[in-house]
């Protein structure tokens, strides 16, 4: 007696069986529904001693979740028919000897920030090292203080700057006015040129450093909607800066290549790249570290520092 033979498989039921097929087509997204119900639900499943510390409220679990839900969001990157080759070719060589982390404040940013998706995670390098005096710029929240929070929360020691055209309010991401205290906010924006006249005033980086009494940032984050294709168009406009967290949007390669050829004479390096794949997929998270970076160095403007 022959073996019964199984029905025909129509194409869409063979490629539902295949792996991932069912996996959703917005991995950041799902977690997202999982994180409202149950901000414990990214992590796994703890026992013992371990479970003691379960949840958002302990740092290595909250960087596990964090973690978790950054890759989902970075799962999209491969999944995107449209993502641009042309990002495909800057990749992070340089490694994070110092420990690297997704820098942002998980239940808040659920709270208050969630509805936009619009911006991919700030990494930093060897963040809960660095030393006094510490000094952060945050180039453009429009709100989102979810980075400088989470900033404050690893440095309370940090000195935090935040440019913007309007004041967001700080109450809301910092209920603790000692904390408070820590973080001043400058209605500017940044420009390629001084324009203290214009509505709001334009600033270039180097005289609000200079009027701020600061020859050096320990971290400086930009997110300033494509102004920062004319921030740094030659080696000099770079100062002395530990890290760059940088967001690039719509550049052409020449414009990459300019940026990157300035930054890498200063010798700063890419170690962490993130394609903004559920927003704007032509834009593209990049994360800068000085090659000799020192947790106690605020200095990277002489030539041992650079490269030509």
């Amino acid at each position: 007696q022959r073996p019964a033979q199984r029905p025909a498989q129509r194409p869409s039921q063979r490629l539902a069986q295949l792996p991932g097929a069912n996996e959703p087509l917005d991995p950041g997204a799902s977690a997202i529904k999982q994180l409202r119900a149950d901000p414990n639900s990214l992590l796994p499943p703890l026992k013992g001693r371990d479970s003691l510390q379960h949840g958002l409220h302990g740092h290595v679990p909250a960087a596990e979740a964090l973690a978790e839900f950054t890759y989902r969001n970075q799962m999209m990157e491969r999944r995107k028919n449209d993502i641009s080759a042309l990002l495909a070719s800057y990749e992070a060589e340089w490694p994070c000897f110092w420990g690297e982390e997704a820098v942002g404040n998980l239940s808040a940013w659920i709270q208050r920030w969630s509805w936009r998706f619009t911006d991919g995670w700030k990494f930093v390098c060897g963040l809960r090292r660095i030393t006094q005096p510490c000094v952060v710029y945050s180039l453009g929240s429009a709100g989102n203080m979810a980075f400088e929070a989470a900033i404050l929360s690893a440095r309370p020691q940090c000195r935090i700057h935040v440019f913007d055209k309007d004041s967001f309010g700080l109450k809301e991401w910092f209920p603790d006015a000692s904390a408070r205290d820590m973080v001043s906010f400058h209605r500017a924006l940044i420009a390629s040129a001084d324009r203290p006249t214009a509505d709001p005033p334009r600033r270039t980086l180097r005289s609000i450093m200079a009027e701020l009494g600061h020859e050096h940032l320990d971290i400086l984050k930009i997110d300033v909607e494509g102004a920062e294709l004319d921030m740094f168009k030659s080696p000099d406009m770079v100062p002395s800066v530990a890290q760059l967290l940088l967001e690039v949007h719509k550049a052409t390669r020449p414009q990459y290549d300019r940026i990157f050829r300035n930054l890498e004479s200063r010798g700063l390096r890419l170690f962490h790249k993130e394609v903004n794949a559920r927003w704007d997929r032509s834009c593209i998270e990049l994360a800068f570290i000085q090659r000799q970076w020192r947790p106690w160095r605020k200095n990277y403007t002489s030539a041992a520092y650079s490269i030509a």
